[in-house]
Parts: structure tokens; sequence; C-alpha cells
């Protein structure tokens, strides 16, 4: 009896104790970040906390494996369930499997997360090379930024359309910043966030560009409206800010020109279930302070209603984010609502 008994306690003590432990039945995230001393990689630390202290349920774990357009084919591959540091318009090529994706495939199983900023390219180029605009780079050296990155792959976007015949290198800002300041580039294309969001932010050199404008004086390479329109037609979903003459607050005497700027979101895979979407959206959204927080370009941005606003680049919402918004009586744009969404 005894014995019985032993058995019986002990069996009951190890289900208590599996039932008690932090790890069961809870779902798994792998969201694959950018290098770890990229501010985008802090972003997405930041909603992994915010989903690991306030989702029940979840586990959300963030990995660096870096530049951020190789999150994208992480999530392909299925070795990993979300990711971050991602212009829409790459989300979009991924969607469709063109462009950096042919070899892929589309991946139809991408949903929009949320947003996380808005995003610009400008090529910083020194004053001494003469480049106004993209079409005085024929022969020039330019770095377009980390290979697999979002700026690199908007940067051969861009001579796709308009075959400039510019010499790009690559390598990280640290990288490019060294290149210009020995003479062995023109300059260097790279992304940094808009503030405040959208067509209507303040165009200054970035903290990369003034160091590097300390010793050699630089200025910026922008679209003319007819080259900004041969990018449009061949990339309908590449959006872009006029900027005004005198709109760039370091070079004031800059007549008015165009700067390719979007969106900057994370993904999520459709393969997770709508109740755990729900519980990440949900931790996330009622503490974006503390995302700002880590990381201030977000501060701007409402992570709800700003999300509803990328209809136009056609790639679906995920279900638990469609499921809180309309609790919270908003209404989502029918793209934007996924096949698998329940209400």
């Amino acid at each position: 009896m005894k014995k019985c008994l032993s058995l019986f306690f002990a069996a009951a003590y190890l289900v208590l104790a599996f039932a008690a432990s932090p790890s069961y039945a809870q779902y798994q995230i792998i969201h694959a970040g950018t290098v770890t001393t990229s501010g985008n990689y802090t972003w997405g630390v930041a909603v992994g906390e915010a989903i690991n202290k306030y989702a029940e349920g979840v586990s959300c774990k963030t990995r660096a494996v870096g530049a951020g357009g190789l999150t994208l084919p992480m999530m392909a591959r299925g070795q990993a369930n979300m990711a971050s540091a991602l212009g829409i318009p790459l989300v979009q090529e991924a969607y469709e499997g063109i462009k950096t994706f042919k070899d892929l495939g589309p991946n139809k199983k991408l949903r929009l997360f949320v947003v996380r900023e808005s995003t610009y390219f400008p090529m910083w180029v020194t004053v001494s090379s003469g480049i106004k605009n993209f079409m005085d780079l024929k022969g020039r050296k330019i770095n377009s930024g980390n290979p697999g990155s979002v700026a690199q792959a908007s940067a051969y976007a861009m001579e796709e359309a308009l075959k400039t015949g510019v010499i790009w290198t690559q390598g990280s800002t640290s990288q490019a910043k060294a290149d210009v300041q020995d003479r062995r580039v023109d300059g260097y294309w790279r992304s940094a966030p808009a503030v405040p969001p959208g067509p209507n932010f303040k165009l200054k050199f970035d903290a990369s560009a003034l160091e590097v404008n300390s010793s050699i004086p630089l200025t910026v390479c922008g679209f003319t409206e007819e080259q900004k329109n041969k990018v449009k037609a061949m990339f309908p979903y590449m959006t872009f800010a006029m900027i005004p003459a005198g709109g760039f607050m370091d070079r004031p005497e800059m007549k008015e020109f165009w700067l390719t700027v979007f969106p900057s979101v994370s993904a999520i895979s459709a393969d997770v279930p709508q109740d755990v979407q729900y519980k990440m959206i949900k931790a996330v959204a009622e503490n974006w302070k503390g995302v700002g927080d880590a990381y201030p370009p977000s501060r701007p941005w409402d992570p709800v209603k700003d999300t509803l606003a990328l209809e136009e680049y056609g790639v679906p919402l995920n279900a638990g984010f469609v499921q809180y918004a309309m609790e919270k009586g908003l209404k989502v744009p029918e793209k934007l609502i996924p096949p698998e969404f329940k209400k």
C-alpha cells in the first residue's frame, strides 16, 4: 500500500512539475533578426521581450542572422516563423517570388506582423565628386551596403531600372565610411529611419554621414522626377518622397529632389495559429511604449492604424492582427484579410 501511495505521489509530482514548467505548452516563435550591432536588432529584441512578457503561452527567441535581406529566406526554408528589419518592397518580392527571391519561389504564407518605422535610402556622396543625381554615376564606385541587406537590394533595383553604369562595391557602414575617407569610393547607399514618419520627414545627415562629413564634405544624390518615374514603372511598389528646395537641412541650397522612402515591417508565417498571432500582436501593440523606448524611431507610429494603412502593397496581414483590429472597432481593408482568418 505504501509503495502504491509512493508511486502515486511521485507520478503526481512529475505531472505537476511538468505542468508548472515555463516551457510547457508554449508555442515557439523563432524570430530572425539582423546583426547584433544594428539598431534593427534592438527593435527585434524589444518586440520579443514584449511577447515573452505579455503573450501567455508564447516563447519568442530573437536570433541574429545577418543583413535584413537574409531573414526572409530563413522563413522560406522553414528555419524561422517570424522576421524583422524588412523594407516592405522586399516582403512583396518574397511573397511573389520575384527579383531577389526568384530562385526560392513565392512564399504565400508570408503575413505582415506590424510596422516598425519609415525608412529612407539616401546615397551620401562626396561634394568633390560632383554627383548630383543618378545619371552622374557612370563609372563611379559606390558602396551598396551589406550583402543581402535591404539597402543593397534597393540599390540594385535602382540600377536595374536606370542603367546608370555605376560600379557597386559592398560592405558594412563602417567599411563604407572608411572607403569614402580613403577615397576608394565616391559615396555609399544606406537606409536610415525617417522622422517624422511618412512623406513629410526632415532630411538631415545620419550619424554615419555626420562623422564622414566632419573631414570630407558630403551631400546627397537624389532622383529627378523623370528618374523616379522610371523606377516606379519597373517597381510599382517602390514609394518616394519629394524633398523640396531647402528641405535638406544640412545642404539648404539644394533644389528639390526625390528619395525612396517606405515602411519597414516585420513578417510572420501563416502557419502560426491565429490565437497565437492574436496574443503576440496584442502584447506588442499594448506595450508599444516599451518598444519605442528601446528603438526610438518606432515611437511616432501607431502599431495598429499605421499597419492597416499598408493596403497598397498587397501582402496580407496575419489573422491574429485582423482579429485584434476588428475588436478595436477598426476597419480592415478586404485586401489585407488573409484566407485563413476566422471570426
